[in-house]
């Protein structure tokens, strides 16, 4: 059991002094050469161990020593260099060079250049392409990136690290992933649940499932494990082949190697590795895995940008109609990404789900929206539907297209619920809206619109009136979510697909009150009077430029610490922006958090 850990800091490249050592010497890179050359020419020659008798010496790691013609495993290294004063030598495998002065793997660039060019000369003429390593950059290279990257500032000066700003690359017309991300990556209530390691602890993920319990207080004489090295998140299978009396174990590796002194907790019962496979693999596709891995991203101090395409390809295994590098709809994408987090994280898979909560994305997302369909015999017919978030129309009420009649399908009887196949819908506008064909100027005229009581096209079946009559229609919210989203309708696809460019205004603080279904404003029990109970605070905006054949998004997040400010998010780019900035945008999707939220 080996972990590769190269001696390769702050650029350097010549190896350790021992490596130094060695290459002083007389013909000692001829030397080197073709020890590198017989290993990647030597396709039939079988390699074994020098110092191993039967079996055994077939198998384990090899290594060649560079001094000599000595091959041997790793254990057996020590005992050669002892005797011999030979201390480098060349994994047969990877090509890799150990010291056993060092007792390390180290770097030395000019031992990497023999490998490389012989490695050619190998492959050469029976293959035309060679597949290279990675390479640690030269000092000059990283030198000349170092200068490239302080001319491209990615943050404002007055920037704070750790507090959630970084870029997010273009992955090629992924603007529309990354201003979702920024609005939810800035959301309180998601940021906390996330970097809590809620998701984790609480064993949510319904994809990857739950491992059993790994660790164990004691193993015997002979007990199948896994074990790996303290730096080293590597598990590497073996058994226990002796107990210590200090408690540690001694362990041999299937690999034919032993280590004689590892402590318990680096020890683990052996798992089906084709199971923890498929559970690797299927974790990389779970949302809420790859959205946590973002945050801690996002809020580990870090400035520079990074890519999000994990949470990308779980979103594309989750909705394959988003899949590609196509522009998509940022509110599109939005409630793909709530729907999938949901499912993931243990919830129904059948779109918004319903208001009691099970899942942290029912908990801050999810309202309740209600519509009450009234006969002129007052019978009220009430239907109540979970949402995600408010889809506003903003086009002038002179536009809108007349709707034709159908047949209302809504039945009135003792039970006064509606049956299916609702009817459509015209809006009523008051006279000053008629006559001048005005367009909603404010996020409040939008949702006053919303709310407004609208006369049904065509008549309804009543079982009290035992007739058809004319009802109207009223939608309202008979719950608050604890962050609601206001999608403003800016494409239309009628008879052609066009952009709507209408200004609305829209606040820091909304007061949701106007809006609540009459039966819960009446309730006593509520909170009246300037209570702010129902008020809410803008945190996030997301905008759309240009028009629906070529466009690009942008968001504003609000940061509250250590003081508040607002920022410009565009893509690799974070720029600081002012609150008159951000409030006298296009606006696209309106993201607001409850001032007060009820703890339970």
């Amino acid at each position: 059991m080996e972990m590769l850990r190269w001696r390769f800091i702050g650029g350097r490249e010549d190896g350790c002094a021992h490596s130094k050592a060695f290459k002083s010497k007389p013909r000692a890179l001829d030397n080197a050469a073709k020890a590198f050359t017989f290993l990647h020419t030597n396709r039939r020659t079988p390699m074994r161990c020098m110092d191993t008798e039967g079996d055994e010496a077939w198998s384990g790691r090899l290594h060649m020593c560079l001094h000599c013609v000595f091959v041997g495993k790793k254990p057996r290294l020590a005992t050669h260099a002892e005797r011999t004063g030979h201390y480098l030598f060349v994994d047969v495998s990877s090509k890799h060079v150990f010291c056993t002065k060092c007792d390390d793997y180290i770097y030395d660039g000019e031992f990497e250049r023999i490998s490389r060019r012989s490695r050619a000369q190998a492959a050469f003429p029976r293959s035309a392409v060679i597949n290279s390593p990675w390479l640690p950059t030269s000092v000059k290279d990283h030198a000349a990136f170092a200068r490239h990257m302080e001319q491209q500032p990615i943050v404002s000066s007055s920037f704070t690290p750790g507090l959630g700003l970084r870029g997010l690359c273009n992955l090629g017309n992924s603007c529309f992933t990354s201003c979702v991300i920024q609005a939810l990556v800035h959301n309180p209530l998601l940021r906390n649940y996330f970097l809590m390691g809620r998701h984790k602890k609480t064993s949510r993920c319904r994809l990857r499932g739950v491992w059993p319990e790994l660790q164990k207080s004691e193993y015997k004489e002979g007990d199948k494990i896994e074990a790996r090295w303290a730096s080293s998140l590597r598990w590497y299978s073996g058994q226990i082949r002796k107990v210590n009396e200090n408690g540690s174990y001694e362990v041999q590796y299937d690999d034919g190697d032993t280590e004689h002194e590892v402590h318990v907790s680096l020890i683990r019962p052996a798992v089906d590795k084709s199971a923890a496979d498929a559970e690797s693999s299927k974790g990389d596709k779970c949302l809420g895995c790859a959205l946590g891995a973002i945050f801690f991203d996002m809020y580990s101090g870090e400035t520079k940008q990074f890519s999000a395409h994990k949470l990308l390809y779980a979103v594309w295994q989750h909705s394959k109609h988003l899949a590609g590098y196509s522009q998509q709809d940022a509110h599109e994408f939005f409630l793909a990404l709530l729907d999938g987090l949901h499912v993931h994280l243990g919830g129904a898979p059948s779109g918004p789900p319903g208001v009691s909560a099970s899942t942290i994305i029912q908990q801050i997302f999810t309202g309740a929206l209600q519509s009450d369909v009234t006969c002129t015999c007052g019978a009220v017919s009430t239907t109540i539907d979970p949402f995600w978030d408010i889809s506003l129309d903003i086009r002038p009420i002179a536009h809108m297209p007349t709707p034709q009649k159908v047949s209302s399908g809504f039945e009135f009887g003792d039970e006064l619920s509606p049956t299916s196949g609702a009817s459509r819908v015209v809006l009523k506008p008051s006279a000053a809206e008629d006559a001048a064909g005005s367009e909603p100027c404010t996020l409040e005229d939008c949702l006053d619109r919303y709310v407004r009581t609208e006369q049904l096209s065509s008549s309804i079946f009543c079982s009290r009136c035992n007739s058809r009559q004319q009802a109207t229609k009223r939608m309202s919210i008979s719950e608050l979510p604890m962050v609601v989203c206001f999608h403003l309708k800016r494409f239309e696809h009628d008879l052609q697909a066009l952009k709507i460019d209408s200004v609305v205004r829209f606040p820091e603080t909304i007061d949701m009150r106007p809006y609540l279904a009459e039966s819960l404003r009446a309730d006593p029990s509520l909170p009246k009077g300037d209570d702010d109970s129902y008020e809410y605070s803008l945190f996030a905006v997301i905008n759309h430029h240009g028009t629906m054949q070529q466009g690009h998004y942008t968001s504003y997040v609000r940061v509250t610490q250590p003081g508040e400010e607002w920022f410009l998010c565009d893509d690799e780019a974070i720029h600081v922006a002012s609150s008159a900035e951000v409030l006298t945008s296009e606006g696209y999707m309106l993201f607001y958090i409850k001032r007060q939220l009820e703890i339970e």
